[in-house]
C-alpha cells in the first residue's frame, strides 16, 4: 500500500543522491575542461617550439613538452637539413582541434593544421626551396606527468 511518508524519504534520498552525482559530474567536467585547455596549450607550445627549433637548430624550448624520443627524432631531422646548409622557416597559419579524447592519464588529439614553409640557406639566408602551403591532419598522443601533459607520439595522418 502507498505510504506518502516513505515516499518523502525516498524523494529526499533521491534528491541528495542526485545532488551528489551532479556535484561530482560538475567537478569532473571542470577537471576535464582544465585538461582540455592544458592539452591544447601543449600542442600549441609544441608547434611554436618546432618552428623555433627548425630556425635555431636547438630543441631546448621543447623539453617538458615532448618526450625525449620525439626530441631525438627532431634533432636528427634538423641536423640532416643543416648538414645540407638549410633550415626551415615555417608558420602555422591555422590549427583546428578536431577531436580530443582523454582517458585517465592519457589523451589523443586529432588536429587539422595549415602550414606555410620554405627552406633557406643557413649561411646566406637565401631561399633554397620556395614557400609551400601544406595541410596536415595530425594525431598527437599525450601522457599526463604530475600536472603537465607530455606529447609522447606524433603521427601525420594525411598531408
Amino acid at each position: 500500500m502507498y505510504n506518502p511518508v516513505n515516499s518523502v524519504k525516498i524523494l529526499s534520498l533521491s534528491f541528495l543522491e542526485l545532488f551528489s552525482v551532479l556535484f561530482l559530474t560538475a567537478s569532473f567536467y571542470g577537471c576535464k575542461n582544465q585538461d582540455m585547455a592544458s592539452i591544447k596549450k601543449t600542442v600549441s607550445d609544441y608547434n611554436i617550439g618546432l618552428i623555433r627549433a627548425a630556425k635555431t637548430g636547438s630543441v631546448k624550448s621543447l623539453k617538458g613538452i615532448a618526450s625525449n624520443k620525439i626530441l631525438e627524432k627532431l634533432k636528427l631531422w634538423i641536423a640532416s637539413w643543416r648538414d645540407s646548409d638549410l633550415y626551415m622557416d615555417a608558420r602555422l597559419i591555422k590549427i583546428r582541434y578536431k577531436k580530443i579524447d582523454i582517458s585517465g592519464q592519457s589523451a589523443s588529439v586529432q588536429t587539422s593544421e595549415n602550414w606555410i614553409f620554405e627552406y633557406k640557406r643557413l649561411k646566406s639566408n637565401r631561399i633554397a626551396l620556395p614557400y609551400k602551403n601544406i595541410h596536415y591532419n595530425v594525431l598527437y598522443t599525450l601522457k599526463k606527468n604530475t600536472k603537465r601533459w607530455l606529447i609522447t607520439a606524433i603521427k601525420i595522418i594525411s598531408g
